[in-house]
């Protein structure tokens, strides 16, 4: 996600990796989920599978956004901290 100002305290914020995570995949669970139930329901209708994924990403995302609002992070504190990874 790109960085932003915010108007009130003027420091550059950015949304946490984690809540982007966790959109994505609610949002992929919820589609492959719509996309079996028509698949039970007939064969023919997995063709609309990827306007399925497509509707739910773009309507999911805006509904999820409202539920969950998402937690920002300063970039400079974000940036300072240290990111280790397990070996």
């Amino acid at each position: 996600m790109r960085p932003f100002a915010c108007p009130v305290c003027k420091k550059e914020l950015v949304v946490s990796d984690d809540y982007v995570k966790r959109l994505r995949w609610t949002l992929r669970l919820v589609a492959l989920a719509i996309c079996l139930i028509l698949f039970v329901r007939n064969f023919y209708y997995l063709l609309y599978a990827p306007v399925v994924f497509g509707l739910v990403f773009i309507f999911g995302s805006i509904i999820y956004k409202r539920i969950s609002l998402p937690p920002l992070e300063d970039v400079e504190g974000r940036s300072k901290e240290a990111r280790y990874t397990a070996l």
